[in-house]
């Protein structure tokens, strides 16, 4: 076992080494994810996030065998990273991977140049992972979206519906679902519904998947962010003529 300052402090010492770290997982990107330094049990204040992600690492995830590349626009997103992000966004964990000191040194300390000639220069583009995760070995702790934060943007609150509207687009969506699932005909959930001030066209509509989430919805946009210990699940509705249109399927 070894730390994150310590990596980043002599990467060459770890070139292509299996190394077990343990840290907070988040800014996931379709690429892959960041491993933030942590006290055991915490998390950073928000206004911390940012400066501990530039001093993290960031880490891909290694494909499953076999795991099908969703097509994304014109890109290529693997379930395996997708996953990373359902299962361990805002977890601290202890994990093992392959370290790449090229990223961080700027250049790959095994590949000495011939005498007399200059070494290569290598320059990564945003997101390059210096680390290929392999295992998760220990999940330690798991914290909501709401304790969590992104960066690089500015945040936006969430207001709640008034009532009637509320209820309006709850029932709207559980029409949809019921066309999809028949049995969720007895379904009653607890729920709140919000308006996001950036998107004019959309509602949200959240979903208790814990005996009660008082105290504990979200009140800005990045609490919307998936994450394993949620106690809520949260869609998008889409304003229409007629109503709002729902992604398909989502409680299948």
């Amino acid at each position: 076992m070894t730390t994150i300052q310590a990596v980043r402090a002599a990467p060459a010492q770890y070139h292509h080494k299996f190394i077990q770290l343990r840290g907070l997982i988040d800014a996931c990107t379709p690429w892959g994810c960041d491993l933030l330094a942590v006290e055991p049990g915490t998390i950073p204040a928000k206004t911390d996030f940012r400066d501990r992600i530039l001093h993290g690492i960031q880490f891909d995830f290694v494909p499953v065998p076999g795991s099908p590349p969703e097509q994304t626009g014109t890109e290529t997103v693997d379930r395996s990273t997708d996953l990373m992000q359902e299962l361990y966004r805002f977890t601290e964990v202890t994990l093992v991977g392959e370290y790449d000191a090229a990223c961080a040194l700027g250049y790959d300390p095994k590949n000495a140049p011939p005498k007399g000639k200059p070494r290569d220069e290598i320059i990564c583009l945003d997101h390059h992972g210096d680390l290929q995760v392999y295992r998760v070995l220990t999940v330690h702790k798991r914290w909501p979206a709401s304790a969590g934060a992104l960066w690089g943007h500015k945040n936006s609150a969430l207001s709640p519906l008034p009532l009637q509207l509320a209820e309006r687009l709850f029932t709207s969506f559980k029409v949809g679902t019921l066309m999809v699932n028949p049995d969720l005909d007895e379904w009653e959930a607890e729920y709140r519904a919000f308006a996001d001030a950036r998107e004019q066209n959309r509602d949200i509509l959240c979903i208790c998947r814990a005996k009660t989430c008082e105290g504990k919805w979200p009140s800005e946009a990045d609490d919307l962010v998936r994450a394993p210990a949620n106690p809520y699940q949260c869609t998008i509705g889409i304003r229409t003529k007629t109503g709002w249109r729902f992604p398909p399927a989502w409680f299948e």
